[in-house]
């Protein structure tokens, strides 16, 4: 089995699999639970990309 490494520094917007690994969740968690907390994706070229500060923010909310 190949593993493929996600890197993510320096990346303001990032894939599923990139905003997952920023998470620090799997893909799949994150692709259920995303709008829950926030986080949309928004439309580039055909992709569906997500804002680290969203990530971010979403993240230190959840500590509140």
């Amino acid at each position: 089995m190949t593993r493929r490494i996600l890197s993510v520094l320096g990346r303001d917007y990032q894939k599923v699999e990139e905003a997952a690994v920023y998470a620090c969740v799997s893909s799949s968690q994150f692709r259920a639970k995303a709008k829950e907390y926030g986080i949309y994706p928004i439309q580039f070229m055909g992709k569906k990309v997500y804002r680290k500060v969203d990530i971010q923010a979403a993240i230190e909310a959840s500590q509140e």
